[in-house]
This record gives structure tokens, sequence and C-alpha cells, in this order.
């Protein structure tokens, strides 16, 4: 990125460069990330075959004339203007419906969200990003975003509101400077952007130009980054950080990098383990005072949990996410089958029993990281460690009822 002339007083404590990414662990990407129910859109097509040319393709940013205000005065007729502006008012609660404000803004909630998050933690003031420029910036990372059941701009808005929630009621900016709100608010935006559906383990066994391009390494983590990072660097009128200076720009891009490549779960355990080590010692004053050496990797665990926090939203929404994300494991796994391939775990439509694999889901994988979060955020047990729990209850509930496998 292209640094600016002006330079801006901000803390850097931290620089955030050389920050290493941590050894992967064995493939555990196979996992599911949440789970949905209802309806579901028309989607666009995303099938990568085995050795095929990478199907992707950017979209380019949108032109100056195509950048419209955003926000509730955005959104169309009257009553939908008050229905966007009544949900936004809530974008601080636990329990916000990011389903409604899909729905009120007719597709473009990573926008109007987006703007007003951002707009409400001042970053724009701070680093010098030009209104204009924000603007197109969240108008292209939402179209980057594919129509997935799952992995799609509604779930990466969803995890931006989630880490909102977490800075602001839960109080995690209490102990961030401004710099690292910004690289926090990033990172969940971006955090999926360009995920075509499939997880890290069908690239690498289908040899995709995406598992090439990155080596079987966190390959769609990687993808994501580099796709938002090139698309800026190319053109400043989408590029966020051109008034940043050059210390400031690697700085955020550091601790970037490693929030999103923190996302592969592939890292979960690693990140479990450490994060109960240092709550241990830190917890108690973690609300008062700063997390020091270790605050890049709170940040990132906060972002993981964020990311795999739909069982621990309420009821609706949780069977919202899981459904969503079966339909998605089960389309990778029609297309494995039409190729000849091991069909991965839990990919299979005929044989998956969906109460099984979320309960095994909820207490392997979220719950012991949820614990951590709500005993280093106690606001979070008041929430998020309740509903995982009645969830958790519900799915029980539901074990072995046929109609629900596959």
């Amino acid at each position: 990125f292209r640094a600016g002339a002006g330079r801006l007083d901000v803390d850097q404590r931290r620089t955030g460069e050389g920050v290493a990414a941590r050894e992967l662990h064995p493939d555990v990407s196979h996992l599911p990330v949440q789970l949905m129910a209802g309806k579901t859109p028309p989607l666009r097509e995303a099938r990568p075959a085995c050795r095929s040319k990478e199907r992707y393709v950017l979209k380019p940013p949108p032109q100056l004339n195509e950048i419209t205000q955003l926000g509730a005065a955005d959104v169309g007729s009257a009553a939908e203007e008050d229905s966007c502006r009544h949900l936004l008012e809530e974008l601080a609660s636990w329990d916000f419906d990011i389903w409604a404000l899909h729905a009120a803004t007719g597709g473009r909630e990573m926008e109007v969200a987006g703007w007003a998050i951002f707009n409400h933690w001042g970053v724009s003031a701070k680093f010098g990003i030009e209104a204009g420029v924000l603007k197109a910036w969240l108008k292209f990372v939402q179209a980057q975003y594919l129509q997935n059941q799952f992995h799609n701009a509604t779930h990466a808005t969803d995890v931006l509101q989630t880490t909102h929630y977490v800075l602001s009621a839960a109080g995690f900016a209490k102990c961030l400077s401004d710099i690292e709100i910004l690289a926090m608010l990033f990172a969940a935006t971006v955090h999926d952007v360009g995920h075509d559906g499939f997880n890290n383990s069908y690239h690498k066994l289908a040899i995709t130009d995406r598992a090439m391009m990155f080596n079987d390494q966190s390959i769609q983590e990687n993808f994501h980054l580099a796709t938002t990072f090139k698309a800026m660097q190319e053109n400043d009128r989408i590029n966020i950080f051109k008034n940043l200076t050059r210390n400031q720009i690697l700085q955020v891009r550091g601790m970037v990098v490693t929030m999103v490549l923190g996302t592969d779960m592939t890292k979960h355990f690693q990140h479990v383990s450490e994060f109960k080590q240092i709550a241990k010692e830190k917890a108690p004053q973690s609300t008062e005072h700063d997390w020091g050496q270790h605050t890049l990797d709170i940040m990132s665990y906060v972002l993981h949990a964020c990311d795999i926090s739909g069982q621990c939203k309420n009821e609706k929404l949780a069977m919202i996410w899981a459904e969503r994300l079966f339909e998605e494991f089960f389309k990778q796994g029609d297309i494995e089958k039409e190729h000849d391939m091991a069909i991965s775990n839990l990919c299979d439509r005929g044989a998956t029993d969906k109460p099984s694999s979320q309960i095994g889901f909820i207490n392997v994988i979220v719950l012991p990281l949820w614990t951590i979060m709500a005993e280093v955020f106690p606001l979070c047990a008041a929430e998020g460690l309740v509903h995982l729990k009645k969830n958790l209850a519900k799915w029980e509930s539901m074990q072995g009822d046929k109609g629900l496998a596959g």
C-alpha cells in the first residue's frame, strides 16, 4: 500500500511487524462452523472441479458515480427506512437479527452495517479515511462475497456485528488502541472474501488453482487476504488505508493477516489451549489493564470465536445458520461424489445426522472456546453461553429423529 504524506497521531506501541503465522495442526477443516434453516435464495453456482481453473473472478470496484449514500436513509421506502433505522439501533445487541437487516436493506447488509459500525468507532476521522472511499470499499467487499448458503456477505456481516458487540458491550475495546480496533473491524469484514463454499480440505485434495496458489496452507484464508489487499493496492478508490503512514500500514496489515489466518479451523485447538492459559494469568485485570504482549493473540481468539458463534445466538438464528452450513457441506459432498472423490466428513447428504454432528460440534469446538470468552468477558456468559447451552439441549432433544439425517 502507498503511504500518504500526512501523519496521524496514533498509538504505535505495537508495530505488528514480523508476526509469524502459527504452525498448522492436523486438518480439522471438515468440522462445521455453525448452521441454518428456512428458505434459501437462488444461488450462483460455485463448482470447482478437480484440477479445474479457479472460477472466482474479482468484481471491479464501483465507479465513482455508482457510489451512493449509505445508511438507513438509503434503504428505499419509508417503511423500509424505519425498519432499517430501528435495526441499526440494536447493532450492539447480542441477539441482533442479521437476516432482518438483510431483508430491510435488499441484500446490502454489509454496506449498511459496516458504515454504521466503522463510524461508531470513529476510525474514519482518526485515520483519514474519506467517506466516499469507505463507502466504495464496503460496496466492493460486499460484491466479493459469493451467494453461498453459509459463507456469504450475511455471515461476514454477522461476524462483524458480533465483533462490534464484544468490543462495545463486552468491553474489549477498553484494552485496545485505535489502530487495533480498526484492524479488528477490517479483519471481521473481509475474513471470508471470495469464499467459494468449499473447505480447505476439498481444495487440497482436488488440487485446485487456489490450493496451488497457496501451497495447501490455509488456502481459503490466504485467498481472502490476498484478494482484499491486492484490490486495495491497485485502486485508491477503495483503499481505506491510503492516508495511513507506512508504519501504520505495516502494523494494521500485520494484525489483519494474523487474525484472518487464525480463522483457519486447523488452529482451533491451539487457540483454545493458548487462550485458556493467557486468560488464567490475565483475566482478572483484562477489562482494566492492557493484555500486553498477548493483545494480538486475544484479538485473534476473539475473531475466531465470533466466526463460530452461530450456535451462541438465539434458537431462531442458530437453526438458520445450522441448516445453511449443512446445505453448503452437502453441496460439496455432491460435487465430490460427482468427481469420484471421497466424500468429506459431514458432507454426505444421505448419511449425515444433523443433531449428532451439532452436538459434537458444540461440545468439542464451540463450548470450550466460549467458556473462556465468558470468563474473560462476563457479559458473554449472560448472552452467548446461555443460548449455546439451550441450543445444545435443543439438538439433544432432536437426536434420533430420522427426518434430520441428511
